[in-house]
């Protein structure tokens, strides 16, 4: 088994490659997995941990770890044994949460399910090796139930540990990169494989269960433009932010034999692409174009996105100062000038083009909120630290597409399903290659805890089946 190192947002990633099979190979695996993100090599994971004698991922990228890698590393869990004394959090209480934010366009039963198995993901990566922060409370939860690896590295940490694991089961696990799954096979009604196209040209890969975890399709503008409709909170102004290769194709291969949706129209649009630094809010200021708050930082995403639309240019700054946590991004938002550094507040106010007199007003009323330890203009819970120690470091905001919440109908086994509510022979799908796991809307954490959810339970059935 050969062995490379490929660059990934500056980190060295450790990735498991294999040389060029010949055009006229079929290799004959159990599960074959399409996508070699979170979901997929979480799926990988749960096939060979319930059995399967070889899995076989297919990466249409020249690496592994999809949007995984890059995404913040927060993840939702209901732990009781790793919540403070005296927090009473709970799987209901999660699952309200989540339908809550997602206005009920959820599955509950998907929802149950990403709640009760939220726990032993975080079981899972510690005998993987991994270590947790304390939980935060962030973007709409109640309880502190978000979690994130230590030392911190995003999501990067999920993608090292997984493939260390799967690299650990020898010739059992493969992944071929620059590979693109082109169709699935179909044998006496059950799915039996991928057709896909690789470096050394077309490709034949016969499997007795497939799992399609291919992300989502945010990169896709004519299928995006075509799902968002006329909705007046759905337009131009928002951008696509995730990784190119988000492109659908999960959609693609599995509507072709039979597959329903569910939830297209659904995605996740959030401030992150700009002058923010910090994933949680807890230490950034959001001001209008007048240099005043117009929200609690720590809204939860449906609030945020509404109260951005509603700006004349759906546009705002954020504020944060020399003392606040800076988040992955930021030394790569500084070099390209997203994100700026005032050495004082008279520099700030010049930068942010407002009235000094406005904005130092704005600067006292919210420390003294701070040390208050209430928000009284909007209530925004997570009063850590003042914004007053200069430098200050600002940028613009605006929304783009995090995430697309919609994808292909699954139960709760990660079993696609067709326009009948019935599973289709053999096929599977798991992360944002899926819909109604959220709804109109994601909690925080919880579209990174839903990869690991389904990939796994994905995983393992695609190997019962095989078996």
């Amino acid at each position: 088994m050969k062995r490379r190192t490929l660059l990934l947002g500056g980190l060295g990633l450790p990735t498991l490659s294999f040389p060029a099979l010949a055009k006229t190979a079929e290799p004959s695996v159990d599960v074959a997995v399409v996508g070699s993100g979170g979901a997929g090599l979480m799926a990988a994971y749960g096939a060979l941990e319930a059995g399967a004698g070889k899995v076989l991922v297919l990466e249409k990228a020249p690496m592994a770890g999809g949007r995984t890698a890059y995404s913040s590393g927060f993840l939702s869990a209901v732990s009781p044994k790793r919540q403070k004394p005296g927090v009473t959090d709970s799987v209901e209480a999660m699952m309200r949460d989540m339908l809550e934010e997602g206005d009920y366009a959820a599955d509950p039963r998907l929802v149950e399910t990403l709640a009760r198995d939220s726990e032993s993901v975080l079981d899972l990566f510690e005998t993987l090796g991994l270590h947790w922060r304390p939980p935060v409370a962030f973007c709409g939860g109640r309880f502190p139930r978000n979690f994130s690896p230590y030392p911190m590295r995003s999501g990067y940490e999920y993608v090292r540990a997984l493939l260390d694991a799967l690299e650990r089961k020898g010739e059992r696990f493969r992944i071929l990169f620059e590979t693109r799954a082109e169709r699935l096979l179909l044998k006496d009604g059950r799915v039996a494989g991928v057709e896909a196209q690789g470096p050394a040209g077309p490709l034949t890969v016969r499997a007795k269960a497939v799992v399609l975890a291919t992300g989502g399709f945010a990169s896709n503008a004519e299928r995006l433009a075509r799902c968002l409709g006329t909705d007046p909170h759905r337009h131009p102004r928002i951008l696509s932010t995730p990784d190119p290769v988000d492109t659908g194709d999960g959609l693609d291969l599995a509507e072709a034999v039979g597959a329903d949706t569910v939830g297209l129209e659904h995605v996740l649009a959030i401030p992150y692409m700009g002058g923010k630094v910090q994933w949680a809010g807890a230490s950034d200021l959001y001001l209008d174009r007048e240099g005043r708050r117009f929200i609690a930082e720590d809204a939860n995403w449906r609030t945020l996105r509404n109260a951005v639309e509603r700006l004349p240019d759906a546009k705002f700054w954020v504020v944060t100062d020399s003392q606040s946590f800076k988040g992955d991004s930021a030394e790569m938002k500084l070099l390209e000038g997203r994100v700026r550094v005032a050495e004082n507040v008279e520099a700030l106010a010049k930068g942010l083009d407002v009235p000094l007199a406005t904005l130092l007003d704005t600067l006292a009323r919210y420390n003294a909120f701070v040390r208050e330890g209430i928000d009284r203009d909007f209530g925004k819970r997570s009063l850590l630290l003042s914004v007053e120690e200069p430098p200050f470091y600002y940028g613009e905001e605006s929304l783009g597409v995090l995430v697309t919440l919609g994808g292909l109908a699954i139960d709760t086994e990660g079993r696609v399903l067709d326009k009948r509510g019935l599973p289709l022979p053999d096929l599977f799908a798991a992360g944002e290659t899926t819909g109604g796991v959220h709804g109109a809307s994601a909690l925080g954490g919880t579209t990174l805890t839903e990869i690991f959810v389904f990939g796994r339970r994905a995983g393992r059935e695609a190997a019962r089946v095989s078996l």
